[in-house]
């Protein structure tokens, strides 16, 4: 009954961290969990901060450009974006002949507040983001991503040629 009852809790316990997509965060005991979990909260406070910056500048309607340089094969793609009254008006992809499926920032770019959006993802995924942000307005103007220990295993992406309309 004794060893019954041990496997259950051993058992339950085992399905509690394995559904707990945040395990990481919740039970920080050795070194690495620590210091992940310490650029994790800094490189969200560092993506919300920025947000900040954004939305306190109240800008509506802009034009600018996406870029995406992979890692490993060495390709690039992009597109350019016309946002009005904070929608997507328009978005004209440049040419992805070898653009990864799995990631191509330039869909997932609508406007800066999805850009926002998509960097706290990456970070909820367990990447490693490493981002430079327009000192003025706050947008991602270079944002490293990196999915694995790999180097290759690499994006860098963001935004340029920003222009508001008036």
């Amino acid at each position: 009954m004794f060893r019954t009852n041990l496997c259950l809790i051993f058992l339950s316990t085992l399905v509690l961290f394995a559904c707990s997509s945040k395990t990481i965060k919740i039970f920080p005991t050795d070194e690495f969990t620590k210091t992940w979990q310490s650029q994790y909260e800094a490189t969200l406070a560092e993506i919300e901060s920025s947000r900040r910056l954004w939305r306190e500048n109240k800008i509506e309607s802009y034009d600018f450009e996406t870029y995406y340089i992979g890692g490993g094969i060495g390709y690039s793609t992009g597109s350019s974006v016309k946002v009005r009254n904070g929608q997507l008006f328009s978005m004209e992809k440049f040419p992805d002949e070898f653009a990864s499926k799995e990631f191509y920032a330039a869909e997932k770019m609508e406007n800066i507040e999805k850009a926002f959006d998509f960097l706290a993802q990456e970070l909820e995924k367990g990447r490693v983001i490493e981002a430079e942000y327009n000192q003025k307005f706050g947008y991602p103007e270079k944002v490293v991503i990196r999915y694995s220990f790999n180097i290759d295993a690499s994006g860098v992406f963001g935004i340029n040629k920003f222009e508001i309309i008036k």
